[in-house]
């Protein structure tokens, strides 16, 4: 097992700054609302699935906790190093990111 301690609040209030990310691999398998952790321009970046477009150009697009409404650029399937064990976005959360993207028409 891998282990990564958080430098940035992106993913605040479920991961917060130098809590310890335990990492898995994923394979092909990544869900909305994975947890991931990615290589981008030398710095690695913790935030959320929320398309799986592997099967199409193998990319993810991600979020951070800290702007929900909002695409990151694509994750390329050679930069995710991987999948967040130790923690996840609790249902509650889930649903209401859901209910606020689809409101502002950002889903």
């Amino acid at each position: 097992m891998i282990n990564f301690k958080v430098v940035s609040g992106s993913m605040s209030p479920v991961i917060k700054v130098n809590d310890l990310l335990h990492l898995e691999s994923f394979g092909n398998e990544l869900k909305q609302f994975d947890i991931i952790l990615f290589k981008r321009n030398s710095v690695l970046v913790a935030h959320y699935v929320w398309k799986n477009q592997i099967s199409f150009n193998n990319t993810i697009v991600t979020r951070s906790l800290s702007n929900i409404y909002e695409d990151e650029e694509p994750v390329d399937l050679i930069e995710i190093i991987g999948k967040i064990s130790n923690f996840k976005i609790p249902t509650y959360l889930r649903f209401k990111i859901l209910i606020f993207c689809f409101l502002k028409g950002k889903f």
